[in-house]
């Protein structure tokens, strides 16, 4: 799938997860295209420089040509999930973050001329929320606070405090416009940091995260997966309108049921998911373009795509530019009418399924995006050296799961809710939902930080006891399985915390087989039977239920 497009009046440039386009912006002819390392950002165009990264690091081509100029490598390879989205360049320098092996992210100024780097920043940064360029200055989202940077030579300007963790944001000259992982949206003044006014809504918390677009004279707050858009009068804070666009059913297999908005003269400019498909349950058939007066919240025409747009809208020359799912970009002509302009660039590669593995019950586990499976969050983890921060953490479901905090040798058990978009694990912990966010760096570090705190865990040994001397912590998992129907059955025996015996006893001919477990907590385990594939094991917070997962199968067993 090509990404979102960057539009000006000469070329439009996008990318594929092999290779970055330039294409002519009014006829729709390639005029180049560049190899590139997984899916690459949304490019920047600075003078004559075409600035984008991939999973290997940041790059420089010619704009005419698509000729590499240089390259700055990261210290290992980042995927599309732990990179900034889009490219963050000023007239002097492109912003990258660097993970360090110790999980906290390292931002770096590099030379647009040479493609060396010119200062860098440690802190408290996210790899994902990219910082802001406004004229001279660097806008950076912290822990509790925006911090300013001159973007020249990487020096502290001021910082102030916001109103908890920063979920998303934007920057303009005037004012920042930041929402916090409650649901809180606040607005400051650019130069001074003052509060100027505050929203509250819980629907824009974890674990949704709303796009925000500052417009001359009103914030839009656009939660995609629900299809909702909020406008908020850009001076004041008040609610304009709040209305909602498309259906929130196609989410679940599209993972959003609108697109963010663009906005040029006072109109929303959106791709709205719409329609059934004949065959799949939940899959929309259609995309509609749809224009929304920015005053009322009113639709004013909309367009059906046979297709499916999937990012803003983008604007050059009176037309209407989007990204389609079938490897396509698309022109139309601006106006009442919408009229199809012309087709551009074709892939001339087969159109792949998405990289993203969903099991049948929505969980993301881990892909060529780079995401984590799931299980590896499991188990016991606390702080290095002390027992300031410790728990053990279980997933129950698709959406739920159970933390239990370590505190003064006691336990305490709280429930959650969780959501796993992007790499990030979103959680809301306990009776008052507390928002919470949990972040694995490839280091084996785990990130948890709320509102209030945040913590850099490790992960306890994994052959940690369960209560009787001596007794695996995956003893849970032994006895008789079967499935509903009585055709998939056996009896699991462990040897030892290596591995164990699977005996199927339903079959024609019944057989058994040794395993090794790969991968092991008290609630998953994958094994390795001889000359077989992977299975993997999850059990419920019961233990009576027990997920058997192959690949093309997957059958939920109860014990016998």
């Amino acid at each position: 799938m090509f990404g979102q497009v960057l539009t000006t009046d000469e070329n439009i440039y996008f990318s594929s997860a092999e290779k970055l386009y330039a294409v002519d912006t009014s006829t729709g002819e390639e005029k180049w295209s560049h190899s590139v390392n997984g899916q690459a950002s949304v490019p920047a165009v600075v003078s004559d420089s075409v600035l984008y990264t991939d999973s290997s690091g940041l790059h420089a081509v010619q704009k005419g040509t698509g000729e590499e100029m240089w390259e700055y490598n990261f210290s290992s390879e980042l995927a599309f999930p732990s990179r900034f989205p889009t490219t963050v360049a000023s007239t002097n320098h492109v912003f990258i973050t660097d993970l360090t092996k110790e999980g906290p992210a390292v931002l770096k100024a590099i030379d647009l001329q040479s493609g060396k780097e010119a200062w860098k920043l440690a802190g408290d940064w996210s790899s994902t929320i990219a910082p802001a360029v406004i004229q001279d200055k660097l806008y950076i989202p912290a822990a509790g606070k925006m911090l300013i940077i001159n973007e020249k030579n990487g020096k502290e300007l001021h910082s102030f405090n916001t109103k908890g963790v920063i979920n998303s944001y934007a920057a303009s000259d005037q004012q920042i416009i930041a929402v916090n992982i409650s649901g809180n949206v606040a607005s400051y003044d650019s130069n001074t940091g003052e509060l100027l006014w505050e929203y509250d809504n819980e629907l824009l918390g974890l674990p949704n995260s709303p796009d925000i677009t500052i417009s001359k004279d009103k914030v839009l707050l656009t939660e995609k997966k629900s299809g909702s858009i909020i406008a908020l009068d850009a001076s004041s804070g008040n609610e304009a309108w709040n209305k909602q666009f498309g259906e929130e059913k196609n989410s679940v297999v599209m993972g959003a049921a609108i697109t963010t908005p663009s906005v040029i003269e006072n109109t929303l400019y959106i791709g709205i998911f719409d329609g059934q498909d004949e065959q799949f349950k939940n899959l929309p058939d259609f995309s509609n373009l749809t224009a929304i007066n920015e005053e009322t919240g009113e639709k004013l025409w909309h367009y059906p795509v046979d297709d499916y747009i999937m990012y803003p809208p983008a604007f050059v020359n009176g037309s209407v530019i989007v990204t389609n799912m079938e490897q396509t970009v698309t022109a139309y002509q601006g106006g009442e009418n919408a009229v199809k302009k012309e087709q551009t660039v074709d892939n001339e590669q087969e159109v792949k399924a998405a990289d993203n593995t969903i099991t049948n019950d929505g969980v993301m586990e881990k892909n060529s995006d780079g995401l984590y499976d799931l299980s590896l969050y499991e188990g016991n983890w606390s702080t290095p050296g002390s027992d300031e921060m410790a728990f053990k953490l279980s997933f129950t479901d698709s959406t739920s799961g159970v933390i239990t905090f370590y505190s003064q040798g006691g336990e305490n058990p709280q429930p959650f809710k969780y959501v796993y978009p992007s790499g990030t694990l979103m959680a809301k912990i306990g009776i008052e939902e507390k928002p919470t966010i949990l972040i694995l760096f490839d280091s084996g570090v785990l990130e948890y930080k709320d509102n209030e705190q945040k913590y850099f865990l490790e992960k306890t040994s994994a052959a940690a006891e369960t209560g009787q001397e001596g007794e695996l912590r995956v003893s849970g998992f032994e006895g008789k399985w079967c499935d509903s129907s009585q055709t998939l059955c056996f009896d699991l025996e462990l040897i030892d915390d290596s591995g164990g015996t699977l005996e199927y006893y339903q079959e024609r001919e019944p057989f058994k087989e040794s395993f090794v477990i790969t991968y092991e907590d008290e609630y998953s385990m994958v094994v390795e039977a001889d000359g077989s594939e992977q299975v993997k094991l999850n059990l419920d917070a019961d233990k009576n239920t027990l997920t058997y997962d192959i690949e093309f199968r997957k059958e939920k067993l109860t014990r016998q």
